[in-house]
């Protein structure tokens, strides 16, 4: 399982979004993506991916394509399908 799909994964089951949304997921946009549940979707990234978020970066991660970039940019995660 790639990364990315991973990720959808986490996403999709942290939030309870079909794959169809994951991409236009915005905290405080979505109605499931709550400040709750954005703290258990930086968890649950952390947990299933092996990275310690920062604080900056958990507060900077509010929707899709910023999660991707700062993975990708900061962690070293290959999001790429």
């Amino acid at each position: 399982m790639t990364e990315s799909t991973r990720l959808d994964q986490i996403i999709a089951e942290t939030l309870n979004l079909s794959p169809g949304e994951i991409e236009q997921a915005a905290y405080g946009e979505t109605p499931s993506w709550d400040s709750v549940a954005h703290l258990l979707l930086m968890n649950a990234i952390e947990e299933r991916l092996g990275v310690t978020l920062s604080g900056e970066d958990v507060s900077s991660m509010t929707d899709y394509m910023s999660i991707q970039q700062v993975l990708t940019e900061r962690y070293d995660v290959s999001v790429d399908d």
